[in-house]
């Protein structure tokens, strides 16, 4: 619950969701946070099995997510994986567009399941981005929770800068239409985004900061978000 500010991005004037929680009795304000980890390029973390491809893991409540990864298993190389980036905090309300805001339109998505192929990824964030329906303005609102939008995760599904969306998994689940608090809405498509212009930064696993423009190619931005997808990455592919 203590706000510490080299969490939050001098860019990134809004102060965010400025409310506060009651635990065991003594209020306090809610701390905001910049600096998402990465879950890696896949949009859904919480399905039996089914394992981030990312340096982060989810130190919830959910035991079907690995533990912890070291060093060793970043097989492409701690200097072509991302572990950090900036997200843009979110206004407090649902009332404004922006980077801040995440969008759904109650629909689910059509391309095949839980595939993670580059094609995949394409098709669904070009369905993200004609999204129009402002459904959670709280992005950032906690720096110590992990969950996507509120804490610290992010996933790179979506270039940088790019509008920001929930997904259900296609169920038809009792909560189908309440996003954000369908019970699929961690099913998610909410990735980098900064006040910074033309980019983002990110951290990779080598200590080393890099800026990420947001023309980069999709298909080496998911090849920099796994840890051992065995992709090439060229020099200068950003």
């Amino acid at each position: 619950m203590v706000k510490i500010n080299t969490f939050l991005c001098p860019s990134d004037a809004n102060p965010g969701s400025t409310g506060t929680r009651t635990l065991n009795g003594v209020t306090l304000s809610i701390p905001a946070g910049n600096y998402p980890n990465s879950m890696g390029n896949l949009r859904r973390f919480n399905n039996p099995g089914w394992v981030p491809t990312g340096p982060a893991y989810y130190p919830g409540w959910d035991d079907r997510i690995r533990d912890a990864q070291a060093f060793q298993d970043a097989a492409d190389g701690l200097a072509n994986t991302v572990i950090f980036s900036e997200w843009v905090k979110g206004p407090g309300s649902t009332s404004q567009d922006g980077l801040g805001m995440v969008y759904g339109n109650n629909f689910t998505d059509t391309f095949g399941g839980l595939a993670q192929d580059a094609n995949f990824n394409r098709n669904a964030s070009a369905t993200c981005q004609k999204a129009t329906a402002r459904v959670f303005g709280n992005k950032g609102e906690f720096w110590a929770l992990h969950d996507p939008t509120r804490g610290g995760a992010f996933c790179m599904a979506n270039t940088p800068n790019l509008k920001a969306c929930y997904y259900r998994d296609g169920g038809s689940d009792a909560d189908a239409s309440n996003l954000p608090d369908d019970g699929d809405a961690v099913d998610t498509m909410i990735g980098a985004s900064s006040q910074h212009p033309g980019g983002v930064n990110c951290l990779f696993m080598d200590g080393s900061v890099k800026f990420i423009k947001n023309s980069i190619n999709q298909n080496t931005w998911l090849a920099l978000a796994s840890v051992d997808g065995g992709e090439t990455i060229s020099a200068d592919a950003y």
